[in-house]
């Protein structure tokens, strides 16, 4: 609830940092895992030419996982900064119900694609529900192509039903147009 005018570099971050940290877990697995891959293979003779390439790809990794952690460790502070305030539990309603309205609203690929359902479904992720105590936020962030606004004006009613069914305590205002978003404004009575 710190911005009325759009989704803040916070709210991005904060829905970023999972997804942040399981990439992180995975390098540092693999980062683990290498040097007793690489002994392992040394007992086969013909293996133990991929020796040399597994040391080199440590190196990188290593590398790599410096540049994500300092990544990872920015991300964290900018959303510790943001929720400083909010519950952990308002935290992860916020990552649930982002993640859900999401997927709810997602067209799901058929066979052949057109360009204004790829438009539509790359808005959606500019899509939050900014959760604390007593307030909600709904940030839709609206498509570029005039056909996806189409199907984005088609289906907004059923997403407004969506936000107010999973929030039944809530009180809700109606969708306003801000810029280049929708937002939804809510209060718990």
């Amino acid at each position: 609830m710190k911005n009325n005018k759009y989704p803040t570099i916070g709210l991005k971050a904060s829905y970023c940092l999972p997804f942040f940290s399981l990439v992180e877990l995975v390098v540092i697995l693999l980062i683990i895992g290498i040097p007793w891959l690489s002994n392992w293979i040394n007992h086969f003779v013909l293996l133990s030419l991929l020796t040399g390439l597994l040391d080199i790809l440590e190196q990188i990794l290593a590398t790599v996982t410096a540049l994500l952690t300092i990544g990872w460790l920015a991300t964290l502070v900018i959303t510790i900064n943001y929720q400083h305030d909010n519950g952990f539990c308002n935290y992860l309603k916020f990552l649930i119900q982002t993640f859900d309205l999401r997927d709810f609203a997602k067209i799901k690929p058929k066979q052949n694609t057109n360009s204004a359902e790829q438009a539509f479904n790359n808005a959606i992720k500019g899509w939050y529900i900014d959760i604390s105590d007593n307030n909600l936020v709904t940030w839709l962030l609206m498509p570029a192509s005039s056909r996806a606004q189409v199907i984005f004006d088609q289906n907004l009613q059923s997403i407004e039903n969506k936000v107010k069914q999973d929030n039944p305590d809530f009180t809700f205002s109606p969708a306003e147009r801000i810029g280049n978003f929708y937002k939804i404004e809510a209060t718990r009575y």
